[in-house]
């Protein structure tokens, strides 16, 4: 894993050196912020639409105190969400769900290296759709 501040001030983690591809990024309000995509298999069918994130990334987000893990996903059902969980309960949700069974390697010969992850299920993650975001923002709240 390499990590860089960007011209933006948010930190971003890529998978290497190359800084060919991210991981994701932390913002200002220390939330961890990444895409998952279903066509790619990124979203894991058989650990109950589990979503994985690499360990030593979840290992940096616990050490500097970050607040949320805030996925976008935008093909898993007729709309596009935010699926949010809390940094601190990730790791406790993904023993509770999956036991020794929740980190897990996903590296093979045709991908890169990719390092131990560990996987929560969907269903630990709280969703936040942006037609709700619309209409609290109609409703006045």
């Amino acid at each position: 894993m390499f990590v860089e501040k960007n011209e933006r001030g948010n930190i971003v983690f890529y998978q290497s050196e190359r800084k060919n591809r991210s991981w994701g990024f932390v913002n200002e309000e220390r939330n961890y912020i990444t895409m998952r995509e279903v066509k790619k298999g990124q979203v894991f069918y058989h650990f109950k639409n589990a979503i994985a994130v690499q360990l030593e990334l979840l290992e940096w987000l616990e050490e500097h105190d970050c607040q949320d893990i805030r996925v976008r996903i935008p093909d898993f059902e007729k709309e596009p969400f935010w699926a949010v969980i809390s940094v601190r309960d990730f790791r406790m949700a993904a023993h509770m769900e999956f036991g020794d069974k929740a980190v897990f390697s996903y590296d093979k010969k045709d991908y890169g290296p990719y390092g131990k992850q560990i996987r929560v299920p969907l269903n630990s993650f709280v969703r936040e759709y942006d037609s709700q975001e619309k209409l609290n923002e109609v409703m006045g709240k």
